[in-house]
């Protein structure tokens, strides 16, 4: 890896220490570059905000707010964000990711909590929290409108962590292996809802049409959530 000199050290060998497994978990023999940055700025002492990008097998994370001292949440806020990003890595390990930023952002975090409940132990990250931030968000952006046109965190995330989870598992697969069936028959919306009706069968594909499509301002988040995991939306 790589970090500037200002990065607190336990960051850096929080990295160290649960990379080898992440990269083990998504069958990725090489290490990326993964760089580390800090900066304090003016936020609110106990605020920690982290923005990061992944572009094939680089990875910048860059880390604002109060990242000086250790802690279990902060250890794990981390190690969540970076799971995600090695799932980009892998997502670009198999070519140049142009499916809907929807199910790019939303697959890649179904990976992440995948890769988190097999490394409980030593990553110790609580895949559950994440479970939990992802379907609140989704719970938010429902409120808002049709999913599937909505440029927004909660939308892209959470909603895509939601829709691409349930159609994994209706398929029986993990996420990764969906998402490999994916890039093989294409990348578009189309070929997705396609693929989920041949996986999972033509109930789920409408409920995940319908998911996408559907103003469902009027109905209950959870409820809305609950259908579609069932394939009755």
């Amino acid at each position: 890896g790589n970090a500037s000199a200002a990065v607190p050290g336990w960051t850096k060998r929080a990295v160290d220490e649960v990379v080898p497994t992440l990269l083990q978990g998504l069958e990725l023999d090489e290490r990326p570059r993964i760089t580390l940055r800090w900066e304090q700025g003016e936020h609110p002492p106990g605020v920690r905000i982290i923005e990061s990008q992944t572009r094939g097998d680089e990875v910048l994370i860059q880390l604002l707010g109060s990242w000086r001292t250790s802690s279990e949440e902060a250890r794990s806020q981390l190690v969540r964000n970076l799971a995600h990003e090695l799932a980009h890595v892998w997502q670009w390990s198999l070519g140049d990711p142009v499916e809907p930023r929807l199910l790019h952002e939303g697959i890649a975090e179904a990976i992440a909590i995948d890769l988190l409940v097999r490394c409980r132990e030593l990553c110790r990250a609580s895949p559950e929290r994440l479970v939990s931030k992802l379907e609140g968000q989704c719970r938010y952006a429902l409120q808002m409108g049709r999913v599937g046109g909505l440029n927004e965190r909660g939308a892209i995330y959470g909603c895509g962590a939601v829709l691409t989870e349930s159609i994994a598992v209706a398929a029986q697969l993990s996420p990764q292996d969906l998402y490999r069936r994916y890039t093989e028959t294409g990348r578009s919306m189309s070929d997705f809802l396609d693929l989920t009706e041949q996986l999972a069968g033509q109930r789920y594909a409408v409920s995940a049409r319908t998911f996408l499509t559907a103003d469902l301002r009027m109905a209950s988040p959870s409820t809305t959530m609950g259908r579609l995991r069932a394939g009755r939306l």
